[in-house]
C-alpha cells in the first residue's frame, strides 16, 4: 500500500501541472479582455494599455503561463481585478463553508441512500421497489438551481421556517474559529445560539444536494444488494438459521461497500461541481459563490485559482478512494491484481 501512495504522490505534480496548462490556455481563449476590467468600465485607452502592462498581458502566452507557474510555487496565486484581494486567502477563508457543506450533504445522502437501496434491493414486493425507486429518481430529475429556488419559495417564502440566504444569522454572532465549521466551533464552544442558527441556514442547500444525490447511492446498493443476496454465502447463511437483519447488514452490506466506495469518489467531483450552483443560490458564502462572483465578473485569476483547488480535491479523492479498495477487500494488491 505504502509503495501504491508514494507512486500516486509522485504522478500527482504533473496531473495538477496538466490542469494548469488545461485551464489557463482556456481562461485566455475567452473573448474578454481582463485589463479593462482591471481597468474599469469607464477607463481611456491608455489606462487600459497601461493595465494591461501591468498585468503581463502584452507577453507571449508561453511567457505568461511560465510566469503566472512561477507565481504559483512561490505561494502567489495573484489578485482579483474586481476587488484586488489576493486570491488564496480569499479561497483559504471560503473554503470551510463548503467543506462543511459537502460533509453535511455527504452524510445525509448515504444516510438516506443507503437504507432505501437496501430496501429495494431485498424487497420482495415489485411495488415497493418500484415506488422507492420512483420517488428516489425525483430529486434527480430536477436541476439542483432550480430544487434551490423552489425550496426557498416552499420554506421561507410560503412557511417561513427557514432562512433563504446565509450562513448564519445577521443577529448572531458566529462562533470562534476552530475547525472553520460553524456547527462543529458552536458545539465545541458550546455557543448554542450560532448552533441553531447555523443548522437552520445549511439546511436548505444541504436538502437540495442530498435529494440530488441519493438516488444514486441507492442504486448502487439496491444492485449491489441484489447481487449478494444471490451469492452462496448468504445461502450458507440462511441454512444456518440467520435472520434477516444478519444477513442483509452483516454480511451483504460488507460486499456492498466497494461500489459504494466507487460511487463516493465521483459523487465528490458531482458536489463540487453543484455547489457552485447551490451556494449562488443561497448566496452561501463558500468558495462556490466565489467562483460563481468571479465567473460573472470575468475576474480569471480567482477563476484559476478556484479550479486549481478543484482539481487538487478530486484528485485526492480519487486517491482515498483506490487506497480505500485495499482496507474494503484485502485481496486487491497494490498493484490492482486479485
Amino acid at each position: 500500500m505504502l509503495a501504491s501512495l508514494a507512486r500516486r504522490f509522485a504522478v500527482l505534480p504533473l496531473m495538477v501541472l496538466g490542469m494548469t496548462l488545461i485551464t489557463f490556455v482556456i481562461t485566455h481563449l475567452i473573448p474578454a479582455d481582463p485589463a479593462r476590467v482591471a481597468a474599469g468600465l469607464n477607463a481611456s485607452a491608455e489606462q487600459v494599455a497601461r493595465m494591461r502592462e501591468q498585468m503581463g498581458l502584452n507577453k507571449p502566452l508561453m511567457a505568461q503561463y511560465m510566469g503566472y507557474l512561477g507565481d504559483l510555487l512561490r505561494g502567489d496565486w495573484g489578485s482579483s481585478a474586481v476587488s484586488q484581494r489576493p486570491v488564496l486567502p480569499d479561497i483559504a477563508a471560503a473554503l470551510p463553508a463548503t467543506l462543511e457543506l459537502l460533509l453535511v450533504a455527504t452524510v445525509g445522502f448515504l444516510a438516506l441512500g443507503i437504507p432505501i437501496g437496501i430496501w429495494i434491493g431485498s424487497s420482495r414486493s415489485r411495488l415497493v421497489s418500484a415506488l422507492l425507486s420512483f420517488t428516489s429518481y425525483l430529486g434527480m430529475a430536477f436541476p439542483v438551481f432550480w430544487l434551490g429556488l423552489m425550496l426557498q419559495i416552499l420554506f421561507y417564502q410560503q412557511l417561513h421556517w427557514l432562512p433563504a440566504v446565509g450562513r448564519i444569522g445577521t443577529q448572531v454572532q458566529p462562533p470562534t474559529t476552530i475547525t472553520g465549521s460553524y456547527i462543529l466551533d458552536s458545539l465545541i464552544t458550546g455557543n448554542w445560539q450560532a448552533l441553531g442558527s447555523s443548522i437552520q441556514h445549511i439546511a436548505m442547500p444541504a436538502i437540495c444536494l442530498i435529494l440530488a444525490r441519493f438516488a444514486v447511492t441507492a442504486r448502487f446498493v439496491a444492485g449491489g444488494v441484489q447481487e449478494a443476496l444471490g451469492s452462496d454465502y448468504v445461502r450458507t447463511g440462511k441454512a444456518k438459521g440467520l435472520s434477516r437483519f444478519s444477513i442483509l447488514y452483516k454480511h451483504a452490506l460488507r460486499n456492498v461497500l466497494i461500489p459504494v466506495n466507487t460511487m463516493l469518489g465521483l459523487q465528490f467531483g458531482w458536489l463540487l461541481g453543484g455547489s457552485i450552483l447551490i451556494e449562488a443560490v443561497f448566496s452561501w458564502p463558500g468558495i462556490g459563490w466565489y467562483a460563481w462572483r468571479s465567473i460573472v465578473s470575468l475576474d480569471f485569476l480567482p477563476i484559476m485559482g478556484v479550479t486549481l483547488v478543484f482539481s487538487v480535491a478530486f484528485i485526492l479523492i480519487n486517491l482515498v478512494t483506490d487506497l480505500l479498495y485495499q482496507v474494503l477487500d484485502p485481496r486487491i494488491s497494490a498493484g490492482g491484481n486479485a
